[in-house]
């Protein structure tokens, strides 16, 4: 980690979820099962050395069971498919193409119908969108649904950009981390962990979006600011201070001390908005029980504001020369060799 820097906040929630030890081994069991880590010790020591469990711990630290499994799922998915577009895959924008869309495609899938026996994106994935569908309402389903689309929509931009050696501009940057950072998948993921659903008249006012949003902002610079010398290594101009730095004309170091002075001045906007929620709760006539579901998914957000860089500490991911993907998978670039006789989505097959 280049940057020795402390976002902690004390107003902020930090706690961990009782559970982490079993769900740590329960999800190491689950991710060999689907081939996203390799049938090795040094595989599983590569593995838990980038601490999902430990972060989806205090994210979520109130999920239990099956759904504390699911959540951390979830994060083991979205950090092997980007490992896969850190790769070689990165550099094709045909076959990131093929990917992203057969990856959206397969979000449409009514919950309960059968999935393709043999995805080319393998059965990870699958399994994830099943158990996301169980004890929500198919409602739900279909909005929770929308942040992945999302996410899985900016790994060809990101593409495009790579390989046309395109350093984008602050502004296009954000458009493009804002879902893909996943930290929209991470809010969806508060609901289903915990199996509630947020008022939609509470998800689409412009106040919580401006919460959400700021939140968003907060660990994309804590998340850049720390893998900043990793990104470096691979030449990867996706980085918020890199393109900061480059749009500005600026040395490195002011560009990181903007981005330091961006967190605590989006925490105060956050805590400010969130101190004038009561009258916004009176204003859309929510009722005790919503308001309670408002407010539960509230404190979700305050978890991801707060407390994402414990993420960071002492994590291998973000060392150079630290976990690697050719420690983890068998075959580093799995996903990109499924596609690159025939980069042709299901659709078009």
């Amino acid at each position: 980690m280049p940057y020795d820097i402390d976002f902690s906040d004390p107003r902020l929630p930090n706690r961990a979820n009782p559970e982490l030890d079993p769900a740590r081994s329960r999800n190491l069991t689950w991710a060999r099962s689907h081939g996203l880590v390799h049938d090795s010790d040094r595989a599983a020591a590569a593995y838990l050395s980038m601490k999902l469990a430990e972060i989806m711990g205090v994210l979520h630290p109130d999920p239990t069971g099956e759904d504390f499994d699911l959540v951390i799922a979830a994060a083991t998915w979205l950090i092997v498919l980007d490992d896969q577009f850190d790769g070689p895959l990165g550099q094709e924008p045909q076959i990131a193409r093929a990917v992203c869309e057969d990856l959206i495609a397969s979000t449409y899938r009514p919950p309960g119908t059968p999935a393709p026996p043999n995805p080319r994106y393998g059965t990870a994935w699958t399994d994830i969108m099943d158990r996301t569908a169980q004890a929500m309402p198919s409602s739900w389903y279909r909005r929770a649904m929308i942040p992945w689309r999302n996410f899985f929509r900016h790994y060809l931009y990101e593409t495009l950009h790579r390989s046309a050696g395109i350093v984008p501009s602050v502004d296009t940057l954000l458009r493009i981390r804002r879902p893909g950072i996943a930290a929209p998948v991470g809010f969806m993921l508060i609901e289903r962990g915990e199996r509630f659903e947020t008022p939609e008249c509470v998800l689409y006012s412009p106040h919580i979006q401006a919460m959400e949003q700021l939140c968003i902002e907060v660990i994309i610079c804590v998340n850049d600011i720390n893998s900043l010398e990793v990104e470096d290594g691979r030449d990867d101009v996706h980085n918020l201070v890199v393109v900061l730095q480059h749009e500005q004309g600026c040395t490195r170091q002011a560009a990181i001390q903007t981005l330091r002075a961006w967190v605590p001045e989006r925490y105060e906007q956050f805590l400010q908005l969130q101190d004038a929620l009561p009258p916004l709760w009176d204003a859309l006539h929510l009722t005790k029980d919503e308001r309670n579901r408002a407010e539960q998914y509230i404190e979700g957000l305050r978890r991801y504001l707060g407390s994402t860089q414990h993420w960071y500490t002492d994590n291998q991911r973000f060392e150079v020369g630290g976990t690697t993907s050719a420690a983890l998978y068998s075959n580093p670039t799995w996903l990109m060799d499924a596609y690159q006789k025939n980069p042709q989505t299901a659709a078009d097959s």
